[in-house]
């Protein structure tokens, strides 16, 4: 499993091909067409060269290796991975909004809002 990380260099999920999980092991994304989506198939964010952007393209988190984007803060300690759940079954994904630019800054979001906000609305 690929450990994402946050602004401050924080494990803040965790990537197994193309699925999303929580710190506890929750599938909480899908990575389709180079974007991240809920289980139930809404936008969460964009997923390219290894950073997930925001819908306007400002950073949300990283992985180890990602290019084309804001200084990264050197990783903290990372905690060990959780026992992953199930994949969650392909669903409809929505149109995801383009990604016209890659800005190199940070979001003002935090990856926590972004996944908390669609699981409020799915």
């Amino acid at each position: 499993m690929e450990a994402m990380f946050d602004r401050a260099g924080r494990t803040v999920a965790w990537r197994l091909r193309d699925v999303v999980y929580d710190l506890d092991g929750r599938a909480v994304g899908l990575v389709h067409n180079r974007a991240i989506f809920s289980p139930k198939g809404r936008f969460l964010a964009h997923f390219q060269d290894g950073w997930v952007r925001d819908e306007r393209g400002a950073a949300l988190a990283f992985e180890e290796g990602a290019t084309g984007g804001p200084l990264p803060p050197v990783p903290l300690p990372i905690p060990a991975a959780p026992p992953p759940a199930l994949r969650p079954a392909q669903p409809q994904f929505e149109q995801a909004p383009p990604l016209r630019f890659r800005p190199i800054r940070w979001s003002e979001r935090s990856w926590d809002e972004v996944v908390g906000e669609a699981e409020a609305v799915s």
